[in-house]
């Protein structure tokens, strides 16, 4: 007891200090959380708008947190749902632009009219560009076009793969990869066993976390072990025309079909170590398989389904970006034509692997599916 007398007492001037910078510590904290909620909704707002999608699901990539469905306020999810309808009338008056141009010159004449125009500017572009340009209609097929100060018809669809747009016609070479109404039928049913629920958050997940990229020792595939990595089996099943160094390597080849774009005869060509004008696409991203129930597996089990060659495909580069990590209901392809067998497809995979989907999600695959014949 004496030794606890004999301890020195803080001063009041030492103590007033304590207090004092405890204080200063809580009013930043105050003034930071502050600045946060008011930056916070601009950000999250920002970020929605750029990714045509709600605020909801914007919300919950950038907190990591699906929201409870009551705390949803009505009418945030439709500010995605409004710009996508934008986007998908713009392009419908765009095709019904060269519809137009292609009954009067021919479908080489209507490839003249870029993608990325507004109704206005395609209308414009079809008018000066085209209509006053075009020389002669002939050649083989009635399609050959000769333009003023053009030495050919771009063959370009407008975006990263290099082909033929696909806008018209769809080459045989595509049915099956458009799917038919008994893969709808299927996709419907499978649809109703995958369970519902939020988001979960991507904290941990990397890359890495499904093994080596394009391991030939992942899975038990027809592929596993061929001695050739998956990038290069993919692209060996999926193109024609394919030449080969080495046994393993492709070096050249033609993707008859770009499912993202609608784009036919794609050139391949490697760069360096990519593929070129192809991206390897995930039809159900790994981070969104992450964050529906593959956090969870073994590692074994998410090497195979990053292997996997129902989950893989050859794809247009720039589209493969533009969807990122997106489910349906933040992202479609462009081509109309395929959006059927897309989800369809992502339905199949995420059947296979046991994967939950969120209710937008849900939703989204419904009303693609509900247009489907």
């Amino acid at each position: 007891m004496s030794s606890f007398r004999n301890k020195r007492r803080p001063t009041l001037r030492t103590r007033y200090r304590r207090i004092r910078n405890r204080v200063r510590a809580l009013d930043r904290r105050r003034r930071q959380a502050v600045k946060l909620a008011v930056i916070l909704p601009v950000i999250v707002a920002l970020y929605a708008s750029a990714n045509s999608i709600g605020l909801t699901d914007a919300v919950s990539r950038a907190t990591g947190v699906q929201l409870p469905d009551e705390l949803l306020i009505p009418g945030l999810d439709a500010v995605g749902e409004a710009r996508r309808a934008e986007t998908d009338a713009r392009r419908d008056a765009i095709a019904a632009v060269k519809a137009r141009v292609e009954a009067k010159y021919g479908s080489r004449a209507a490839e003249l009219i870029p993608d990325d125009l507004s109704r206005e500017a395609a209308e414009a572009y079809a008018r000066d560009r085209v209509e006053e340009v075009v020389v002669a209609v002939g050649g083989e097929k009635g399609e050959k076009i000769v333009a003023a100060g053009e030495k050919a018809v771009p063959k370009s669809n407008g975006g990263g793969a290099k082909g033929t747009n696909a806008s018209v016609k769809v080459p045989t070479s595509a049915k099956a990869v458009l799917g038919d109404a008994k893969t709808f039928a299927k996709a419907r049913r499978q649809l109703e066993t995958l369970k519902v629920k939020g988001r979960a958050s991507t904290q941990g997940y990397h890359r890495d976390k499904f093994g080596p990229e394009w391991s030939d020792k992942a899975g038990q595939f027809g592929w596993t072990g061929n001695g050739c990595d998956t990038r290069n089996d993919v692209l060996a099943r999926d193109l024609v025309k394919v030449k080969r160094k080495g046994g393993c390597t492709v070096t050249s080849g033609v993707l008859a079909y770009e499912r993202y774009t609608g784009a036919v005869d794609v050139a391949f060509t490697p760069r360096g170590d990519y593929a070129g004008h192809l991206d390897i696409e995930h039809v159900v991203p790994l981070s969104d398989a992450w964050q529906k129930g593959a956090a969870k597996w073994p590692s074994e089990r998410r090497a195979a389904f990053a292997n996997d060659p129902l989950n893989l495909f050859a794809a247009d580069p720039s589209s493969n970006r533009a969807k990122g990590d997106s489910d349906a209901a933040t992202w479609l392809p462009d081509n109309k034509k395929y959006r059927c067998a897309y989800v369809s497809h992502q339905v199949q995979v995420k059947a296979k692997y046991e994967l939950w989907v969120t209710k937008s999600e849900k939703a989204a695959i419904t009303r693609v599916l509900s247009t489907c014949a």
